[in-house]
């Protein structure tokens, strides 16, 4: 129902409001981007960043100042530290299964780095 919801919203270009401030940012909330709708899961807080597992397993680095105005928090979604082995999870299949060269070869190390941040932060 929610999925179907926000695919309606999405596509008449319904931007959702920005209620996240600097130091509101928690490991595990997930956070839902205000133009395209899409969910990520918050995997770890540095001091100036957040890495973001989306529910394919991507890992993506942002700055706190970009995800502030970037992303917001529903008050639908379940926000907690479990999130945080879920996204790790989600992100360890989607390293073992990248079939691209430069992953096969070894030089994508940046993902790697940041699995052991998410690693650190999920016990």
């Amino acid at each position: 129902m929610f999925h179907h919801l926000n695919a309606l919203l999405h596509q008449h270009s319904a931007v959702l409001h920005a209620n996240l401030g600097i130091d509101s940012i928690h490991l595990g909330d997930i956070l839902t981007h205000r133009y395209n709708h899409h969910k990520s899961i918050v995997a770890h807080v540095g001091r100036n960043h957040l890495l973001l597992v989306c529910p394919k397993g991507r890992i993506n680095r942002i700055r706190k100042t970009k995800a502030i105005r970037t992303y917001c928090r529903s008050t639908t979604d379940v926000h907690g530290r479990k999130n945080v082995r879920k996204a790790l999870v989600l992100a360890t299949n989607a390293i073992i299964n990248d079939n691209r060269l430069m992953t096969l070869l070894g030089f994508r190390i940046a993902d790697e780095s940041y699995l052991a941040q998410i690693e650190h932060d999920a016990v």
